[in-house]
């Protein structure tokens, strides 16, 4: 039900309560140890290509939708949205008091999903501060709201691209992350843990990751950082 809860906030742009996670820095593959690796492990391999925008009114006006149309769903809503849903119902209505106004955007980013059938969807991942706290919203756009935002794309900030590997392994769920953009970063490789508590003792990782060291509170290994011109290879050791 959690991962339904998930599925529809995302959907409406609301955020939703996600499970705490772990990043870990891996030992650099090369590209025949990687497929290696994975050839052994079921899993599911997409590209992520993430653009930062500039704060416009266009891309502020579509954070503000997200919050009108989504951002004051709590759980137990979007729970029995998917109820609805299940059932035959619309579900995916909203209503109530007007949501809270936010401030400007603290950052907005745009995303592309591309699969192994070519396809692709596209989504804008919206930090804003709102009653005084700060969350993140994500709305699913057309093709075409996507290249329109990409007009916007903030100048002083570089592409980040990756091809990111999803896998369970011991009832958890991992992400593992190749970089292709910048290109300074291009053989950085992450991993990342959804867990329930940070603090609980982690089970082996799979056979052939060595383990660098843990990142979760490194902010240099955020992908808002990666993007930035500034930020160099060996700033990361």
């Amino acid at each position: 039900m959690d991962r339904v809860v998930a599925a529809i906030s995302n959907l409406v742009g609301a955020p939703a309560h996600l499970a705490a996670r772990r990043y870990f820095l891996v030992k650099t593959l090369s590209q025949s140890a990687l497929q290696q690796l994975f050839a052994a492990v079921p899993h599911e391999s997409f590209e992520l290509k993430y653009t930062y925008l500039r704060s416009t009114p266009t891309t502020a006006a579509h954070a503000e939708a997200a919050v009108r149309t989504g951002a004051d769903m709590n759980a137990q809503s979007a729970a029995a949205a998917a109820a609805a849903t299940a059932s035959g119902g619309s579900g995916g209505a909203t209503s109530g008091a007007a949501p809270v106004p936010f401030d400007q955007p603290l950052e907005q980013r745009l995303e592309c999903r591309s699969g192994n059938s070519g396809s692709s969807t596209y989504l804008l991942r919206s930090r804003v501060k709102k009653g005084g706290k700060r969350i993140e919203l994500q709305r699913p756009l057309s093709a075409s709201e996507y290249n329109q935002l990409s007009k916007s794309a903030d100048t002083n900030r570089l592409t980040v691209q990756k091809v990111r590997r999803v896998f369970v392994a011991r009832d958890l769920i991992y992400e593992f992350d190749t970089f292709i953009e910048p290109k300074t970063h291009s053989d950085l490789m992450l991993l990342t843990v959804e867990v329930e508590d940070r603090t609980a003792a982690l089970p082996p990782f799979p056979p052939g990751m060595e383990i660098v060291k843990e990142v979760t509170n490194d902010w240099r290994y955020e992908s808002t950082q990666l993007s930035a011109q500034s930020t160099r290879c060996e700033d990361l050791s």
